[in-house]
């Protein structure tokens, strides 16, 4: 009965960890999807001066409506997450299970239900000014959640600019 148990538990790893590969993936379609909506080459400031004005992120926030529910800004939230790994060549499942962990805290708050129903914009707050920060990278590229959203800012990335956008309307 223990060795069987034991398989039992490998087996549901194994599923466990095959699940965060596919959502990584799928993330990155999602993402090139989005990269396809918006037009132009992945890349953003890198393929050459942008300011603020001629910004992906600035268009993209006045064409997006203020978010509605809590599984938009979480989607926003993974996605920058995710293009920061990418970015900075770091391996998805690090991004996810920071991602994971800044999901955990925001539910741990006593207001996070009224938060859910309806005050979406503190839930953005609470993940803006948490302090948890990216582990097993090396440290310069261990940063909380606000310095990861500023450099996907700067990046500008086109594919990235839609969920930075999502959570910026917050």
């Amino acid at each position: 009965a223990e060795a069987e148990k034991q398989a039992l538990m490998q087996q549901a790893a194994e599923h466990q960890a095959a699940l965060k590969r596919e959502e990584a993936a799928r993330i990155k379609l999602e993402a090139e999807l989005a990269r396809l909506a918006v037009g132009g080459p992945s890349g953003g400031a890198s393929a050459g001066l942008v300011s603020f004005g001629s910004s992906h992120f600035k268009r993209l926030y006045e064409e997006r409506e203020p978010v509605a529910f809590f599984d938009e800004l979480m989607q926003a939230i993974r996605h920058v997450i995710l293009s920061y790994c990418e970015g900075a060549g770091l391996d998805a499942k690090v991004g996810l299970d920071f991602f994971a962990a800044l999901q955990k805290e925001a539910f741990e708050s006593p207001d996070a239900l009224c938060e859910l129903l309806g005050k979406i914009a503190y839930a953005a707050q609470r993940v803006w000014t948490s302090g948890k920060r990216l582990s097993g990278v090396a440290s310069k590229d261990s940063r909380e959640f606000c310095s990861m959203l500023n450099a996907v800012i700067r990046r500008d990335d086109p594919r990235a600019m839609p969920f930075v956008a999502t959570f910026a309307r917050a």
